[in-house]
């Protein structure tokens, strides 16, 4: 997580050098593309830190909830009402899950997106410090 925080920073100071550079300068449209893929993964790298974030929040209800089924379980036997309430928590487990595991392919996939963007930004980024 570390990793897609800073390179949302770098991103970031990337497109801001960029804005601030090319104040009414005309760019090829190749670049433009890159810029706007650039501006793209930072919003897709936001979205995925964003939803990490909330993954803990989700864990931390479910913990309450199951610590809740607990104190139920020792205080009366509902044997099918606890069920339900397990059943339910599983389920939220196993989405919470689910989501986690998807997260973790678009990870990999905003790394390579990065990996391939970032020399070109640095190209762009040399060329306007060298005019």
């Amino acid at each position: 997580m570390q990793m897609l925080s800073d390179f949302s920073y770098e991103i970031e100071n990337d497109l801001t050098f960029l804005n601030d550079s090319n104040q009414g300068v005309s760019q090829p449209s190749f670049i433009v593309e890159e810029i706007e893929q650039y501006t793209h993964l930072r919003k897709d790298i936001e979205e995925c830190l964003t939803a990490c974030k909330n993954y803990g929040e989700e864990v931390f209800m479910i913990e309450n909830n199951l610590r809740d089924i607990r104190t139920r379980l020792l205080r009366n036997n509902n044997y099918e009402e606890l069920g339900e309430l397990i059943e339910t928590e599983k389920d939220l487990l196993n989405d919470l899950l689910s989501r986690i595991q998807s997260n973790i392919g678009f990870i990999d996939k905003h790394m390579k997106d990065y990996w391939h963007l970032k020399p070109l930004i640095d190209s762009l980024k040399l060329d306007l410090i060298t005019e």
